[in-house]
């Protein structure tokens, strides 16, 4: 619910991250804040439905050669 008592549908600076809905639901300052905020206890609805996508991949490991290289061409521009 708004706090200047018009009726707008919509996130307020006030309100939660999507991620800080999810992950933290049954904490007791979210669940208040969700009992008085309607589009935040519909986002957590519509998330609860449809969660998250997740990263499509992983950022892989640097390996040991390349590492090596770039530590040594970084350690010569600080010399």
């Amino acid at each position: 619910m708004s706090s200047t008592g018009e009726n707008q549908f919509g996130k307020a600076r006030s309100c939660p991250s999507s991620e800080e809905l999810v992950l933290s639901a049954n904490s007791e300052s979210i669940e208040y804040h969700i009992a008085g905020c309607e589009f935040c206890a519909a986002e957590l609805n519509f998330l609860a439905a449809f969660p998250l996508a997740k990263p499509i991949c992983e950022q892989p490991d640097m390996p040991e050669p390349l590492r090596m290289l770039a530590e040594s061409l970084l350690r010569r521009k600080s010399m």
